[in-house]
């Protein structure tokens, strides 16, 4: 942040405890849909509200009435492995505390089954996040960018994206280092502690039901 926008890494130091007591009810639009979810005293950063509410918009207003620029990335992954780990992880017969797809897929589920929740749980989430990027695209062309987490294997988009954003690219030896490093531990951090937890691993079936399900989806999100 400091080499994106030293100004508003300043604002961030001098209020640090401002920024992290912002809560729901600051943004009354959210406010009023909060009760729904969780409660407005609830804080948003380091919170799961943005899988429900479009908390960039109010963001953007946020540093836009500060003066201070700002951009927004749309970061995914391949839908189906995406979709799997949210299975793997929230399935009832996880072990994850976020088991039996509580909370978030209360509000998002237009199923039953686990595998086709999982589904809808991704869609949602990234129904809402695309509003945002549309919505916002409109009051500033230029200012956010689909992300896929595949093309930064690859140093030219990783270098171009550093450019985008404004930062000082690193040391290019440090980068592929990071690009190189094709341990579980850099590729799949999420499916290391389900899985040594002795955690089911999906079926050929689930994973047919999802790839059914996410197939549509594809392409809106730069896959085939």
């Amino acid at each position: 942040m400091e080499s994106i926008n030293p100004a508003a890494y300043e604002l961030f130091i001098k209020n640090r405890d401002k920024f992290n007591n912002i809560r729901v009810n600051d943004f009354p639009l959210a406010a009023r849909h909060a009760l729904i979810y969780k409660g407005v005293d609830t804080e948003i950063f380091g919170d799961c509200y943005n899988s429900i509410y479009p908390f960039a918009i109010a963001f953007f207003y946020f540093f836009a009435e500060r003066k201070i620029d700002v951009k927004f990335i749309h970061l995914v992954r391949h839908p189906y492995e995406c979709c799997e780990s949210i299975f793997v992880s929230e399935r009832p017969e996880s072990r994850e505390g976020s088991a039996n797809f509580s909370v978030r897929a209360d509000l998002l589920k237009k199923a039953s089954s686990p595998a086709e929740i999982a589904c809808d749980v991704w869609t949602g989430i990234n129904e809402v996040i695309k509003y945002e990027i549309n919505y916002l695209e409109k009051l500033k062309p230029g200012m956010t960018r689909l992300v896929r987490m595949e093309d930064m294997s690859n140093l030219d988009n990783v270098i171009d994206l550093y450019k985008w954003l404004g930062l000082n690219i690193p040391d290019i030896d440090d980068i592929l280092r990071v690009i190189q490093n094709k341990s579980d531990r850099i590729r799949n951090p999420h499916r290391l502690p389900l899985y040594d937890r002795g955690d089911a691993r999906i079926t050929e079936e689930e994973q047919s039901i999802i790839k059914r399900k996410i197939y549509p989806y594809l392409k809106l999100y730069g896959y085939s």
